[in-house]
């Protein structure tokens, strides 16, 4: 027979009343909680499946803490917050990097000898590179894992982000995007974010002190002059806009001088072009032009040509 309960003041028979079970998940439906109301009037405290149905109501069907559950059947905790549930959370990605493979900036000063001496002609005032080389290192950004929330969706992770693009002139990625290239012989530089490979360096000025001496894989345009103890030397060609005294003159295709030179050495493998030639040694692979040579030896494989 059912047992009643009365009121001891008013002899009003009482009813029972069941337990209240609540769940509540966290914002970001990566935790479940559990929050169990004490019953009354002699009602049986909750059973396993009133609060597995419980949760199943509130959609919570992931990560459930079953060992909890059976615990919380057998004892009870009531008006308490329980962690009940919990998801995975989604595993950011990482942003892209990069490494310069060259010096971004340029230092100038004298470079040390391994003797300890300083050689004052040789500034490191520019870095050559050759076709094909690597300028740049590149990580590339990742997406992340996705998470998985109590309630069973999938949650989306914040993908890393790519690194900006420092393709410049002459550059190229490379097919896996992991480097940057250069696409040909030149002069690396770093200018307003961007990496440029010059084919032709300009030199607005002289070749003296402040320049050192001048090595480069491409081509070389001097406004100046080439000062006396100085060299000069391009894979390609060499252009002069002033005079070249005591200087040496090295190019891998033609030289052009458009004042002349005087008690310098050249050689070149291509064609040799100059107003005046005086006292100078000189091995030309093409054609030889000027308008007077003077108490010069030169050496050349095609044609000499005096036009004055």
């Amino acid at each position: 027979m059912k047992e009643l309960l009365l009121n001891q003041e008013t002899n009003v028979e009482l009813h029972p009343i069941d337990s209240v079970i609540q769940v509540t998940t966290t914002e970001d439906r990566l935790k479940a909680f559990l929050n169990i109301q004490p019953p009354d009037n002699g009602a049986k405290p909750p059973t396993l499946a009133a609060m597995e149905e419980r949760l199943a109501l509130q959609n919570v069907t992931c990560g459930i803490h079953a060992e909890t559950l059976k615990e919380l059947a057998r004892i009870p905790q009531y008006n308490q917050k329980i962690l009940i549930a919990e998801g995975i959370p989604p595993e950011n990605g990482t942003d892209g990097s990069s490494v310069f493979q060259f010096s971004v900036e340029r230092e100038c000063k004298p470079k040390l000898n391994s003797d300890g001496t300083v050689d004052f002609l040789d500034l490191n005032l520019i870095e050559n590179v050759e076709k094909g080389q690597c300028l740049c290192l590149i990580t590339l950004p990742t997406c992340g894992t996705e998470g998985l929330a109590v309630t069973g969706q999938k949650l989306a992770p914040i993908k890393g982000k790519p690194v900006p693009s420092f393709l410049g002139h002459n550059t190229q990625l490379s097919s896996d995007e992991t480097k940057i290239l250069s696409k040909v012989d030149g002069q690396v530089e770093f200018v307003r974010g961007k990496i440029n490979v010059n084919e032709t360096l300009t030199l607005k000025g002289d070749v003296n002190l402040s320049t050192g001496n001048i090595k480069v894989n491409g081509n070389i345009v001097v406004s100046g002059t080439v000062f006396p103890g100085f060299t000069v030397e391009a894979g390609g060609s060499i252009e002069v806009k002033g005079p070249v005294e005591s200087a040496i003159l090295k190019a891998g295709t033609n030289i052009k001088l458009y004042s002349g030179i005087t008690g310098s050495k050249m050689e070149c493998s291509g064609d040799l072009c100059s107003r005046f030639i005086e006292n100078c040694t000189v091995f030309v692979k093409g054609n030889v032009k000027s308008e007077y040579i003077m108490d010069s030896d030169i050496k050349y494989s095609k044609n000499l040509e005096i036009i004055g």
